[in-house]
């Protein structure tokens, strides 16, 4: 019980330490077509399909949290 109770504790205090806030949008759905074996070109399209669409979402609601219009998101690969 005390090594359990040790952990509870350490972990709220991390968490205090590194509290921020976190602000999330919900973009549209994107459509998937179930493949029990994708190939690699399915899985690249769809991601890249994925990583467009974020980047549309992060630019339309942006502002909104305080990230200026001339800020971008970038992705590395």
């Amino acid at each position: 019980m005390l090594h359990e109770a040790f952990l509870f504790f350490s972990f709220t205090s991390i968490l205090s330490v590194f509290y921020s806030k976190v602000f999330f949008s919900v973009g549209a759905a994107i459509e998937v077509q179930k493949d029990e074996h994708p190939s690699k070109e399915k899985i690249d399209d769809l991601h890249q399909t994925y990583l467009k669409e974020l980047e549309k979402l992060f630019e339309a609601h942006k502002t909104k949290y305080g990230v200026p219009k001339d800020k971008h998101l970038h992705f590395i690969e």
